[in-house]
């Protein structure tokens, strides 16, 4: 099966293929996110599930929620009971600090419209304001070898050493091991920028296995890599995540 493309789009909002009621078939989540100029935004944003296959316009699920629910959407079974779960990043979600958070909501997902803030397994938060934790956030296949899939995610503007290092945690399924709101600092693994402004994990996704070893290895992000010239970027493939 090819799992539908998962994009995450500064203008027109993210899209993923999660089989959220395990029946065989891609349902497609699609978010109404579009970039903003700061988290001061109070207009509305949904994410919309449609089950497979669409034989309809209206969507089996909506999610709503002011500032900018869906800037990341994943799908992936991170809990390992066979159903896809629904990974949501929301870079303002701690009211206007930027924060950021990660949603975690599981499958089947409950059927109809629903705040954002109801039927969530576990929020992953920045304790820090203005890290836009949830920039990017990916369910990964299995990154551990365990069997069961787990999460990354990404604050490229959280500051280490040095300002706007970023950082990129994650964490080990299964997911259900985890509820309520959970600290991204008590993640498995923890990746900082090496240099100031570096912002890692504004886009980060599973590679697959690219390196033949049967684990998920993962493509990170750096907008503002400065090797070999002032803000040229980098993308990271890091691999084999149990060394």
């Amino acid at each position: 099966r090819v799992r539908p493309h998962r994009i995450v789009a500064n203008g027109g909002g993210a899209i993923a293929g999660v089989d959220h009621d395990g029946d065989g078939d891609f349902d497609i989540a699609t978010s109404t996110f579009a970039a903003i100029s700061s988290c001061s935004y109070s207009n509305v944003m949904s994410i919309y599930v449609y089950g497979s296959p669409v034989t309809s316009s209206s969507p089996v699920t909506t999610i709503t929620a002011d500032y900018t629910l869906g800037s990341a959407l994943s799908g992936g079974d991170v809990t390992g009971d066979g159903y896809e779960d629904l990974v949501v990043g929301i870079p303002c979600s701690n009211g206007y600090t930027s924060s950021g958070a990660v949603f975690l909501y599981t499958g089947p997902l409950v059927a109809g419209s629903w705040s954002y803030t109801s039927n969530v397994q576990a929020l992953f938060m920045s304790g820090t304001s203005n890290d836009f934790l949830g920039s990017d956030a990916a369910a990964l296949p299995d990154a551990n070898g365990d069997g069961i899939g787990d999460i990354a995610m990404g604050a490229p503007y959280a500051d280490t050493t040095e300002s706007t290092t970023g950082q990129v945690y994650v964490f080990f399924g299964p997911m259900d091991d985890y509820s309520g709101t959970v600290n991204a600092a008590a993640a498995d693994i923890v990746w900082s920028g090496a240099d100031g402004g570096d912002a890692i994990g504004q886009a980060l996704d599973s590679a697959g296995d690219v390196d033949g070893d049967g684990l998920s290895d993962v493509v990170i992000g750096s907008y503002g890599y400065n090797g070999g010239g002032t803000d040229r970027g980098a993308a990271w493939l890091l691999t084999d995540l149990t060394a």
